[in-house]
């Protein structure tokens, strides 16, 4: 029996600039579904990574990586500039389709801050219906919980983990295996001194909590 969690990647059109470190992503999560939004098509383009579907109003795109992917056949769902959903809500929601155990979404972070804001609150499109989701990038892997929750992680000592609710509360939140623990701890908006900059101790490491939103940030590189 196959027990390989199903995979989706998307790719929207933030910084895609470091190649290499989304070929080795690519080749590591070795993705079941490869989405391109709009500018984030380019990546794979240059890549020679065909994707399953492209997604966006495409005002962004490079038109002749447009149409040269079109001429592949690749399916392509256009919308209209003017929406109530950004490229990356849209792209999400068709991943969630396929009914992936986890959702990476690439090209979220970059020169621009309300896009990247909006990227986060997205992610709440999977977190919603117990998907995983990571938004990764060369230097964060964050990823989005709706309580009650419990993730278990085996990462290297001195990892810098970041916690931050995204909900007026979140918890009571316990963490074990850090060098600062928590226990039955209520995160609010004003307590962020409480979990920014934790570093693993030993390992496995474990976050629960019962209610609320909370946003886990691996630090990748400084």
């Amino acid at each position: 029996m196959d027990n390989r969690k199903r995979k989706a990647a998307v790719f929207t059109g933030g910084d895609l600039s470091d190649t290499d470190f989304y070929n080795t992503q690519l080749a590591d999560i070795q993705p079941d579904l490869v989405i391109g939004v709009d500018k984030g098509s380019e990546l794979l383009d240059r890549l020679d990574v065909r994707p399953d579907l492209l997604v966006g109003d495409f005002d962004s795109i490079d038109p002749e990586v447009l149409k040269r992917l079109k001429a592949k056949g690749i399916p392509t769902e256009t919308h209209p500039v003017r929406k109530d959903q950004t490229d990356t809500e849209l792209a999400l929601t068709r991943a969630l389709e396929a009914h992936p155990d986890v959702i990476y979404l690439y090209g979220a972070t970059g020169t621009r801050l309300d896009h990247m804001l909006s990227s986060i609150d997205a992610m709440t499109i999977a977190a919603e219906r117990d998907v995983e989701i990571h938004l990764i990038d060369p230097h964060n892997d964050l990823s989005l919980y709706k309580g009650p929750k419990k993730i278990t992680c085996s990462l290297p000592a001195g990892q810098t983990v970041s916690l931050l609710p995204l909900s007026d509360t979140a918890g009571p939140v316990t963490i074990a295996g850090f060098d600062y623990p928590l226990e039955d701890a209520t995160l609010t908006r004003r307590t962020s001194g409480w979990t920014v900059s934790n570093v693993t101790k030993t390992a496995p490491q474990t976050i629960a909590f019962e209610a609320g939103w909370l946003l886990v940030d691996i630090v990748l590189s400084e």
